[in-house]
């Protein structure tokens, strides 16, 4: 059923195996002091197991006092660990730096009274010193320790990071432009506009964004848009002329090569 520990007593003289220090309720500020715990019936205790060693996320228990009691595999995993049992009777505090524990004994362990979960995002450490974002999972159980679920979310963030470097890199690209671009959402409305059309229109890219094509197009030139949607919703290009209008009111004869462009799922 997996390499599952009960904890055992505090190795005398490890600090990190002692009690953290208690707050003003007894507790650790991440669970709380006083309960007695009730004793597993054999079937729990089985069923705990199991369904710890099935999950694919990191699972940990901690007592009232704010130690490791027991973890799965995947837990011990995340954190470079050789094996579930090598925190066990340890402080949750040894996984997280200074900075972090006093963000989880503070505001997190507030919510977590308050609520008696709380669900959010943190820096771990791993045993060998390494820091990770971590998706972070905890409850409170009857007796005042805590449930606790771990995810790695480096890939994520990378992900989010390298998508965040892609799209300043386009609107560099777009912003070096000669001519003016406008990027229009699902709804026709503009998400994105260069230098360059500010410049021609007379508007603040602020004043462009969040308007449609109409509000730009001369009036009598205004039925013609209808069908270039159409087009576009079809998967189909355009090329044409038509008279848009200044800030100050002029209008003005534009070149227009529009394109749709796909989402992940193949949506315009």
């Amino acid at each position: 059923m997996g390499d599952v520990r009960a904890a055992g007593r505090p190795r005398r003289g490890d600090p990190a195996a002692q009690p953290p220090v208690s707050d003003e309720r007894g507790g650790t500020g991440m669970g709380e002091a006083g309960r007695v715990r009730p004793p597993r019936s054999a079937a729990m205790t089985a069923a705990m197991t199991a369904a710890m060693t099935a999950a694919i996320d990191g699972m940990a228990i901690l007592d009232r006092w704010g130690r490791f009691t027991e973890m799965n595999r995947a837990f011990a995993d995340i954190h470079g660990l050789a094996g579930t049992g090598d925190l066990v009777a340890r402080s949750w505090q040894i996984l997280y730096d200074p900075g972090e524990r006093a963000r989880l004994k503070g505001d997190v362990a507030r919510a977590l009274a308050d609520g008696g979960e709380w669900r959010g995002e943190s820096t771990g450490r791993r045993l060998d010193g390494t820091r990770f974002p971590q998706a972070l999972s905890l409850a409170r159980t009857p007796d005042g320790g805590l449930v606790c679920v771990v995810r790695d979310v480096t890939e994520r963030v990378r992900a989010e990071a390298e998508m965040r470097a892609s799209e300043e890199r386009f609107r560099t690209v777009l912003g070096a432009l000669g001519e003016g671009i406008v990027i229009n959402d699902a709804a026709d409305r503009a998400v994105y506009c260069n230098p360059r059309f500010a410049e021609m229109t007379g508007y603040s890219p602020e004043e462009v964004i969040g308007r449609r094509p109409e509000d730009f197009t001369f009036p009598e030139d205004r039925a013609h848009l209808q069908d270039i949607r159409s087009q576009r919703a079809s998967g189909r290009g355009s090329e044409y002329e038509i008279r848009q209008l200044r800030a100050d009111g002029t209008d003005m004869w534009v070149g227009v090569n529009g394109r749709p462009f796909y989402d992940a799922d193949g949506v315009i």
